[in-house]
């Protein structure tokens, strides 16, 4: 069973009840800050997580079970809230404003499509949607890009190179366990 929720400030929500578990669908048309959506009930909430960007906007999909939600003293959820962080993160349309490309033939190909972007530590962080079974979005950069559920990142130094990771942790060892 499907059925709409109360999402504030902004945005859509649905909840579909599956057995055990719920899944919660969230859609944020035109939004472009980075936020976090949160089930709630009463004066409780439980992170749901981070949307990513989509075509028009950030969207969010998560299965959370029944006994996580009560845990959390949120079942039955009563809706969702939206939490928006700093406005130095907010994820932007690749344009001609940026991110920085260190030659035409990335800039041209990262302004195909609905790739987004954002400044971080050393560089940028570019995240497009994606899907199995989709065509992937930069395949010339293939072995750059990170393949996540429902997205794909890419970052860019600080020099607009792809780099295989983040900028800030380049030459920096991992501590061997």
């Amino acid at each position: 069973m499907r059925r709409q929720l109360p999402c504030v400030p902004r945005g859509r929500a649905w909840l579909e009840e599956e057995g055990l578990h719920l899944t919660f669908t969230v859609e944020l048309e035109a939004q472009r800050t980075l936020c976090k959506v949160f089930v709630r009930r009463g004066d409780r909430a439980l992170l749901l997580g981070t949307p990513v960007p989509a075509q028009n906007g950030l969207s969010l999909r998560r299965r959370v079970s029944r006994t996580a939600l009560a845990q959390a003293g949120v079942y039955p959820p009563e809706g969702l809230e939206i939490r928006t962080g700093s406005e130095g993160e907010r994820w932007r349309p690749v344009d001609g404003d940026g991110p920085r490309c260190c030659d035409d033939f990335l800039a041209t190909l990262l302004r195909e499509g609905s790739w987004r972007w954002r400044s971080e530590a050393g560089g940028a962080l570019l995240c497009h949607p994606w899907r199995v079974g989709e065509a992937l979005p930069a395949a010339a950069l293939f072995c750059f890009l990170r393949l996540e559920r429902g997205r794909v990142l890419l970052w860019l130094d600080g020099e607009g190179r792809p780099a295989l990771q983040r900028p800030d942790t380049q030459g920096v060892e991992r501590e061997k366990h």
